[in-house]
Protein backbone atom coordinates (compact mmCIF):
# COMPACT_ATOMS: atom_id res chain seq x y z
CA UNK A 1 0.00 0.00 0.00
CA UNK A 2 1.28 3.35 -0.87
CA UNK A 3 1.28 6.08 1.82
CA UNK A 4 -0.57 8.97 0.73
CA UNK A 5 0.45 12.28 1.03
CA UNK A 6 -1.25 14.64 3.41
CA UNK A 7 -0.76 18.56 3.19
CA UNK A 8 0.28 19.63 6.86
CA UNK A 9 1.58 22.72 8.14
CA UNK A 10 4.87 22.92 9.95
CA UNK A 11 4.91 23.01 13.70
CA UNK A 12 7.91 25.59 13.74
CA UNK A 13 7.87 28.23 11.40
CA UNK A 14 3.79 27.36 10.12
CA UNK A 15 4.49 26.40 6.06
CA UNK A 16 2.50 23.98 4.47
CA UNK A 17 3.91 21.35 3.43
CA UNK A 18 3.18 17.75 1.45
CA UNK A 19 4.12 14.86 4.36
CA UNK A 20 4.08 11.16 4.57
CA UNK A 21 3.29 9.67 7.60
CA UNK A 22 4.25 11.19 10.58
CA UNK A 23 6.70 13.83 9.65
CA UNK A 24 5.42 17.30 11.37
CA UNK A 25 7.99 19.56 10.07
CA UNK A 26 9.66 20.86 6.54
CA UNK A 27 13.07 20.14 6.96
CA UNK A 28 15.52 18.89 10.04
CA UNK A 29 16.41 22.56 11.16
CA UNK A 30 12.94 23.18 11.95
CA UNK A 31 13.01 19.89 13.88
CA UNK A 32 15.99 20.89 15.79
CA UNK A 33 14.98 24.55 16.51
CA UNK A 34 11.10 23.18 17.65
CA UNK A 35 12.78 20.19 20.42
CA UNK A 36 15.51 22.45 21.57
CA UNK A 37 13.04 25.86 22.60
CA UNK A 38 13.39 25.38 25.68
CA UNK A 39 17.27 23.43 26.49
CA UNK A 40 19.09 25.99 24.20
CA UNK A 41 19.13 29.39 22.60
CA UNK A 42 18.32 29.61 19.06
CA UNK A 43 20.98 32.55 17.00
CA UNK A 44 21.63 33.12 13.75
CA UNK A 45 24.12 30.91 11.97
CA UNK A 46 25.84 30.59 8.79
CA UNK A 47 26.69 27.40 6.86
CA UNK A 48 30.18 26.69 6.33
CA UNK A 49 29.81 25.09 2.84
CA UNK A 50 27.47 27.39 1.10
CA UNK A 51 27.27 30.35 3.57
CA UNK A 52 23.69 30.79 3.74
CA UNK A 53 22.58 32.20 6.92
CA UNK A 54 19.82 30.12 8.98
CA UNK A 55 18.32 29.99 12.65
CA UNK A 56 19.60 26.82 14.70
CA UNK A 57 21.49 26.31 18.06
CA UNK A 58 25.07 26.84 18.47
CA UNK A 59 26.35 23.34 17.88
CA UNK A 60 24.69 23.54 13.85
CA UNK A 61 27.11 24.41 11.49
CA UNK A 62 25.43 23.46 8.35
CA UNK A 63 21.63 24.47 6.61
CA UNK A 64 20.93 21.12 5.97
CA UNK A 65 22.53 17.37 5.23
CA UNK A 66 23.58 17.63 1.79
CA UNK A 67 25.62 20.41 2.60
CA UNK A 68 27.24 18.75 5.25
CA UNK A 69 27.99 15.84 3.15
CA UNK A 70 29.16 17.75 0.23
CA UNK A 71 31.61 19.34 2.81
CA UNK A 72 32.77 16.39 4.32
CA UNK A 73 33.40 14.58 0.77
CA UNK A 74 35.57 17.71 -0.70
CA UNK A 75 37.49 17.29 2.46
CA UNK A 76 38.09 14.22 2.72
CA UNK A 77 38.76 13.71 -1.21
CA UNK A 78 40.88 16.50 -1.26
CA UNK A 79 44.28 15.95 -2.88
CA UNK A 80 47.15 16.35 -0.41
CA UNK A 81 50.15 18.92 -1.08
CA UNK A 82 53.21 17.90 -2.18
CA UNK A 83 56.53 19.15 -0.39
CA UNK A 84 59.92 19.71 -1.74
CA UNK A 85 62.34 18.06 -0.20
CA UNK A 86 66.53 17.27 -0.13
CA UNK A 87 67.79 13.73 -0.48
CA UNK A 88 69.48 12.81 2.81
CA UNK A 89 72.43 10.89 0.82
CA UNK A 90 73.15 12.35 -1.95
CA UNK A 91 71.57 15.81 -2.19
CA UNK A 92 69.33 16.31 -5.08
CA UNK A 93 66.26 17.86 -4.59
CA UNK A 94 62.97 15.51 -5.50
CA UNK A 95 59.01 16.20 -4.41
CA UNK A 96 58.07 13.55 -1.55
CA UNK A 97 54.79 11.41 -1.39
CA UNK A 98 54.71 11.40 1.98
CA UNK A 99 55.43 13.77 5.10
CA UNK A 100 58.14 11.17 6.18
CA UNK A 101 60.32 10.70 2.81
CA UNK A 102 63.32 11.43 2.96
CA UNK A 103 65.24 9.87 -0.01
CA UNK A 104 64.68 10.26 -3.73
CA UNK A 105 64.62 6.74 -4.39
CA UNK A 106 65.35 3.04 -2.90
CA UNK A 107 69.12 3.10 -4.16
CA UNK A 108 70.07 6.56 -1.93
CA UNK A 109 68.07 4.27 1.02
CA UNK A 110 70.64 1.09 0.69
CA UNK A 111 73.64 2.77 0.18
CA UNK A 112 72.79 5.50 3.51
CA UNK A 113 71.79 2.05 5.20
CA UNK A 114 75.26 0.85 3.94
CA UNK A 115 77.36 3.80 5.09
CA UNK A 116 80.09 2.79 7.91
CA UNK A 117 78.59 5.29 10.38
CA UNK A 118 75.25 3.60 10.39
CA UNK A 119 76.69 0.23 10.49
CA UNK A 120 78.89 0.87 13.74
CA UNK A 121 75.77 2.35 15.58
CA UNK A 122 73.90 -0.82 14.48
CA UNK A 123 76.92 -2.81 16.57
CA UNK A 124 75.97 -4.67 19.54
CA UNK A 125 77.83 -3.94 22.99
CA UNK A 126 79.19 -7.89 23.38
CA UNK A 127 77.62 -8.99 27.13
CA UNK A 128 79.77 -9.80 29.75
CA UNK A 129 80.05 -13.47 31.71
CA UNK A 130 78.49 -13.09 35.15
CA UNK A 131 78.64 -15.59 38.02
CA UNK A 132 75.35 -16.01 39.89
CA UNK A 133 74.04 -18.13 42.87
CA UNK A 134 70.93 -20.51 41.38
CA UNK A 135 67.96 -19.40 43.70
CA UNK A 136 66.34 -22.51 44.45
CA UNK A 137 69.43 -25.08 44.43
CA UNK A 138 72.35 -23.00 45.54
CA UNK A 139 74.68 -23.66 42.83
CA UNK A 140 76.68 -21.34 41.13
CA UNK A 141 76.26 -21.37 37.14
CA UNK A 142 77.50 -18.60 34.44
CA UNK A 143 75.39 -16.23 32.64
CA UNK A 144 75.20 -13.47 30.20
CA UNK A 145 71.84 -12.62 31.33
CA UNK A 146 71.55 -10.43 34.15
CA UNK A 147 68.08 -11.65 34.51
CA UNK A 148 68.21 -14.77 35.29
CA UNK A 149 68.33 -16.36 38.60
CA UNK A 150 67.80 -20.40 37.92
CA UNK A 151 70.65 -22.87 36.71
CA UNK A 152 68.03 -24.79 34.71
CA UNK A 153 64.18 -24.66 33.60
CA UNK A 154 64.07 -27.65 36.56
CA UNK A 155 65.22 -25.62 39.57
CA UNK A 156 62.54 -22.46 37.93
CA UNK A 157 59.62 -25.02 37.91
CA UNK A 158 60.56 -26.54 41.52
CA UNK A 159 60.76 -23.06 42.96
CA UNK A 160 57.67 -21.42 41.78
CA UNK A 161 55.49 -24.79 42.54
CA UNK A 162 57.36 -24.38 46.30
CA UNK A 163 56.26 -20.87 46.66
CA UNK A 164 52.80 -21.94 44.93
CA UNK A 165 51.67 -24.09 47.15
CA UNK A 166 52.92 -23.21 50.97
CA UNK A 167 50.49 -24.93 53.06
CA UNK A 168 49.06 -22.06 55.33
CA UNK A 169 49.03 -21.56 58.85
CA UNK A 170 45.68 -23.05 60.85
CA UNK A 171 43.78 -21.00 63.42
CA UNK A 172 41.87 -21.93 66.65
CA UNK A 173 38.51 -20.35 66.45
CA UNK A 174 35.54 -19.97 68.26
CA UNK A 175 32.02 -21.01 66.49
CA UNK A 176 29.20 -18.41 65.77
CA UNK A 177 26.63 -20.60 66.39
CA UNK A 178 27.92 -23.02 69.01
CA UNK A 179 30.66 -21.43 70.39
CA UNK A 180 33.15 -24.39 70.35
CA UNK A 181 36.94 -23.92 69.51
CA UNK A 182 38.07 -25.64 66.40
CA UNK A 183 41.40 -25.67 64.10
CA UNK A 184 40.34 -23.65 60.57
CA UNK A 185 40.75 -25.40 57.29
CA UNK A 186 40.19 -22.02 55.36
CA UNK A 187 41.16 -18.62 56.16
CA UNK A 188 37.19 -17.35 55.94
CA UNK A 189 35.75 -20.05 57.48
CA UNK A 190 33.62 -18.80 60.53
CA UNK A 191 31.86 -22.40 62.11
CA UNK A 192 32.60 -25.77 63.10
CA UNK A 193 30.66 -27.54 60.96
CA UNK A 194 28.12 -27.13 58.14
CA UNK A 195 24.82 -27.84 60.35
CA UNK A 196 26.23 -25.13 62.57
CA UNK A 197 25.89 -22.55 59.50
CA UNK A 198 22.55 -24.18 58.44
CA UNK A 199 21.24 -23.44 61.39
CA UNK A 200 22.36 -19.82 62.50
CA UNK A 201 20.80 -18.98 58.78
CA UNK A 202 17.62 -20.45 59.31
CA UNK A 203 17.45 -18.52 63.18
CA UNK A 204 18.32 -15.27 61.00
CA UNK A 205 15.58 -15.58 58.07
CA UNK A 206 12.79 -16.71 60.96
CA UNK A 207 13.88 -12.84 62.95
CA UNK A 208 13.74 -11.23 59.38
CA UNK A 209 10.22 -12.70 58.66
CA UNK A 210 8.91 -11.66 62.17
CA UNK A 211 9.96 -8.31 61.90
CA UNK A 212 8.53 -7.50 58.26
CA UNK A 213 5.31 -9.00 60.04
CA UNK A 214 5.57 -6.52 62.27
CA UNK A 215 6.28 -3.92 60.41
CA UNK A 216 3.12 -4.34 58.15
CA UNK A 217 0.80 -4.22 61.22
CA UNK A 218 1.60 -1.46 62.42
Amino acid sequence: MEKENIIKICQNCGKEITAEGRNKFCSANCQTIFYSKDKKPIIVNVCLYCGEKFEATEIEKYCSKECRNKYYFERDHKPKEKEFKICKYCGNGFIANTYNHIFCCKKCCYKYSNTIEIKNKKKRIPRKKQTKKCRYCGKEFVTYMHQKLYCNMICRDRYAHKTKFVPKEKENRICKHCGKYFITKVHNQTYCTVECQQKYNSIKLSIKRKNALVKNTL
